[in-house]
């Protein structure tokens, strides 16, 4: 649950140290942003990767 309601947080609002359960408003983009973010290619070949040893 934690995660699922994190992923639509600000990078601020996640890092709150009092943090609360649902983010103020929850931001969609996040989900757009990720490929730009993250090499998900890297991460998706070296899990295959080590699935494999």
């Amino acid at each position: 649950m934690d995660r699922a309601a994190t992923s639509g947080k600000t990078a601020a609002e996640s890092q709150l140290i009092v943090p609360a359960l649902l983010p103020h408003e929850f931001h969609f983009e996040n989900y757009l942003n990720v490929p730009t973010r993250a090499n998900f290619l890297k991460y998706y070949w070296n899990t295959s990767e080590a699935a494999m040893k």
